[in-house]
């Protein structure tokens, strides 16, 4: 039977930076993904590395802790990946919408260490020259940024093999089992032995859980993107729903359906996501939409990541959350902390899933 210190399932960031840091550590780590390496949520995610908005307390604290720790986790993998950290804007759609992320930032303000801005009509326009008049103001924070995760993931996959880690596409986890004091995890190609599994699946997760008994309550988000094709200058601060890389390709986001696992691209929401963006930049409505990405987010129940040992089961590990490329990097370097000393630099507690109840 093959051996191994961790086995890791799921091949996205998650998953990927969980293998890194754990061989990093200098442990014997094989990573088990079903399809290709970083071609499932990873793959057509929109990109930003995001902290407003998340919830006030731990979970903003540990997305800020996130968000400090992304250049150092990209120099060490060696790939910036259009990588900007120069600050997000949500805007305001709404005298409403105003209120409601005023009132939110007023309670994120009591975290140590976050900044955020708000600004009116005239001064966001010194941030985006070419919105229209729909935005009436935004919320500016400058820790957001945004990333290309189509170029970091396979970085990611490439340093986690430089460091030691197997990984081993095209191999689904079709069993999970306690023996003793390990857990045996039977694949197509035989069995694995490890005392420690990290379960990465993302959306997939309650069903590779479920193999050793464990439920966890995630539900599957579909969510659609839109790329064009190169454009000049137009969007110069990543937006919750627009930005623009240095290859000039703008993207538009992005749908949140509850809608399984359908993968299927709507014609209604691309016209729909393509109209919500001329709203604001009218330059767009000659853009060429070179693609359109649909992928599957992993939502809990409280929209807060589902991290740690699972309490019942010695040795099994999650790690699951949306907003994965804003805090793959911080999971994976927090999973392999746990997993080797038992600890973490920053505090988990608040993520168990024993929250739900789940033993």
């Amino acid at each position: 039977m093959a051996t191994a210190d961790a086995i890791v399932i799921g091949g996205g960031l998650v998953g990927c930076s969980t293998a890194y840091h754990l061989a990093k550590a200098g442990l014997r780590v094989q990573l088990l993904e079903r399809d290709g390496i970083g071609q499932a949520t990873s793959a057509n995610n929109f990109g930003l590395v995001w902290v407003q908005s998340k919830a006030p307390g731990y979970y903003l604290e540990y997305t800020m802790a996130g968000a400090a720790y992304y250049p150092e986790f990209l120099d060490a993998v060696g790939e910036q990946a259009s990588y900007r950290r120069n600050g997000g804007l949500i805007l305001f759609e709404s005298e409403e919408h105003r209120d409601r992320i005023e009132a939110l930032m007023a309670e994120q303000q009591r975290t140590p260490g976050f900044e955020v801005e708000i600004l009116d009509a005239r001064q966001v326009r010194e941030f985006e020259p070419e919105l229209s008049e729909a935005a009436l103001g935004a919320s500016y924070c400058p820790l957001d940024g945004h990333v290309d995760p189509r170029a970091l993931v396979p970085a990611v996959a490439r340093a986690a093999e430089r460091a030691g880690a197997e990984l081993r596409p095209a191999t689904p986890a079709n069993a999970l089992r306690r023996a003793g004091s390990t857990w045996v995890v039977e694949t197509t190609t035989g069995p694995i032995e490890a005392p420690a599994v990290v379960v990465c699946a993302g959306a997939w997760t309650p069903e590779v859980a479920q193999l050793a008994g464990v439920a966890v309550p995630i539900e599957p988000v579909k969510g659609q993107i839109l790329i064009t094709e190169p454009l000049p200058p137009v969007i110069h601060h990543p937006c919750l729903d627009f930005r623009q890389l240095p290859n000039g390709r703008v993207w538009l986001g992005s749908t949140r359906e509850h809608a399984g696992f359908d993968l299927t691209a709507s014609e209604v929401a691309t016209e729909r996501i393509f109209a919500h963006g001329i709203r604001f930049f009218p330059q767009l409505a000659s853009a060429r939409i070179a693609e359109v990405r649909v992928g599957i987010r992993p939502y809990p129940p409280d929209d807060v990541p589902i991290l740690g040992a699972v309490p019942s089961s010695d040795g099994l590990y999650l790690a699951v959350s949306h907003s994965g490329i804003s805090l793959g990097p911080i999971h994976g370097r927090t999973m392999a902390e746990l997993v080797t000393t038992g600890t973490t630099s920053v505090p988990i507690d608040c993520f168990s899933l024993s929250r739900f109840g789940t033993t």
